[in-house]
């Protein structure tokens, strides 16, 4: 999260532009060639709206689902690496309401018995941001 020292956030974007959704979207072209070509789908039942289904679900090579999330948390950087430059209070906010709503949370709930309610969890540190 470091990147804003050694260039902008359209340079960040750009390089992973490159790296990640440039290499996803082409394999992901050739494995839907394939699977035309095998037989698994038949082109002429085929629509947009379910090409695109299939593609940013990614039905065509199910072992790509970890592009997706990779995407948004690439799009989560910018904010963050503002944040620990800038706000350390608010990404120290942001970590621990996450870490009691995602780990202390279920933990106590699961102890003692009590249903957890999904209201209670800090959407900004929800999902694969919370990893980082």
């Amino acid at each position: 999260m470091e990147y804003p020292q050694k260039y902008s956030t359209k340079v960040f974007l750009k390089r992973r532009f490159k790296k990640t959704v440039v290499p996803f979207v082409v394999w992901s072209g050739i494995a839907f060639i394939y699977a035309i070509w095998n037989g698994s789908i038949n082109i002429l039942d085929f629509t947009v709206e379910k090409f695109l289904d299939m593609f940013l679900t990614t039905k065509f090579m199910g072992i790509y689902w970890f592009f997706i999330p990779l995407f948004m948390v690439y799009l989560s950087i910018p904010v963050l690496a503002y944040l620990a430059m800038t706000e350390k209070k608010y990404l120290w906010y942001m970590g621990s309401l996450g870490f009691v709503s995602y780990s202390i949370y279920p933990f106590f709930c699961n102890l003692f018995g009590i249903r957890q309610n999904g209201f209670l969890f800090f959407p900004l540190t929800s999902g694969y941001v919370f990893l980082l």
